[in-house]
């Protein structure tokens, strides 16, 4: 911590405080701004905050919340563009019960599946499943705590 202070950057949040060559500044008085830039942050993490992971497999995981929300999103769409779960699973070359498992949020595709079904449905990747925020991970976790 007092190596990534001494360069400039919070070791938590990769804050960056900028100094002029010109500009002399005493270490404690470098501290202490560095602190106070701290108070400010948005990030909530600090040397004990511990991350639960396993709060934040359950929420991304099979059968989380952020895996249904995407599978109601790919059942819209493809409602949306009146397409069936066999017109789907044609298109996106697999199976039936592998996109009926993908909308009840029993799945978490790969990559390759992801692009797949998101170009059957002529859509994006990210529209369908779009990365949670940092917060929402974050309350997660902190929940589970």
């Amino acid at each position: 911590m007092a190596a990534a202070l001494a360069r400039g950057t919070s070791a938590f949040c990769h804050l960056r405080v900028h100094v002029s060559r010109t500009d002399v500044i005493p270490p404690l008085r470098f501290w202490l701004l560095t602190a106070k830039l701290r108070q400010f942050m948005v990030c909530p993490m600090t040397p004990t905050t511990r991350i639960d992971r396993e709060a934040l497999k359950g929420f991304m995981g099979p059968d989380g919340d952020w895996a249904k929300q995407c599978g109601l999103r790919v059942r819209k769409r493809r409602e949306l563009l009146l397409f069936s779960l066999a017109d789907l699973a044609r298109y996106a070359e697999t199976t039936l019960q592998t996109i009926s498992r993908v909308e009840r949020g029993e799945l978490v595709p790969r990559d390759h599946l992801k692009g797949a079904i998101a170009l059957a449905l002529l859509d994006d990747m990210n529209n369908l499943w779009p990365w949670p925020t940092r917060e929402d991970m974050w309350n997660r976790s902190a929940e589970a705590a």
